[in-house]
């Protein structure tokens, strides 16, 4: 008699309950790291602007962190800070998130939390782009130029033509530690 086969259930349809599923901690998973990732994808195109000094970047980080903290930047004026900056940078328009409540599988679970992931790292992007702007300490032209090599980075990165290891290498070869940074960020 035949051995029968037992039937491999797909883990991505595995039922996932809405009572397990934590929004808040999602959010939480989806924003960790963000502005250390998104100062690597930057920092290239800072470093191709000969005239700055590791004193003049961590200038832009402070005012970065002053603006992207700033209480008045909040709501729909954040938004639209955030919809302008996504223009600059050609990204898609913000995504909608998917509505939790009607999450059934795991496989739809795994694709918010990586919509969401996205989006939050876009939006550091952005951030970082805005405190740029709001320094005065570029040109316009500068801007698009640096906006022109944070899309090239990230392109890089998707493709896998760069790593984020290799980003990081290259920020201490000019002396630039993020790590040590962050822990005065008050993102």
């Amino acid at each position: 008699m035949p051995k029968k086969r037992s039937k491999k259930t797909n883990p991505n349809r595995i039922p996932v309950s809405h009572n397990t599923i934590d929004e808040h901690a999602i959010m939480v998973e989806s924003s960790t790291g963000n502005m250390y990732y998104a100062w690597l994808i930057t920092l290239p195109a800072l470093f191709q602007l000969e005239r700055l000094s590791v004193r003049d970047i961590a200038k832009l980080w402070d005012i970065v962190n002053q603006h992207a903290t700033d209480k008045d930047f909040r709501g729909q004026q954040m938004k639209e800070e955030i919809s302008r900056a996504r223009l600059a940078l050609s990204l898609a328009p913000a995504p909608s998130y998917p509505d939790l409540s009607l999450i059934r599988t795991r496989g739809a679970l795994e694709a918010a939390k990586k919509k969401y992931k996205k989006s939050a790292d876009e939006a550091a992007l952005c951030l970082i782009w805005l405190g740029f702007e709001q320094s005065g300490m570029f040109t316009s032209d500068e801007l698009k130029r640096i906006s022109l090599n944070i899309q090239i980075t990230c392109a890089e990165l998707e493709t896998g033509v760069i790593s984020f290891q290799k980003l990081a290498e290259l920020a201490f070869e000019h002396e630039i530690d993020i790590r040590q940074w962050e822990n005065t960020a008050d993102f």
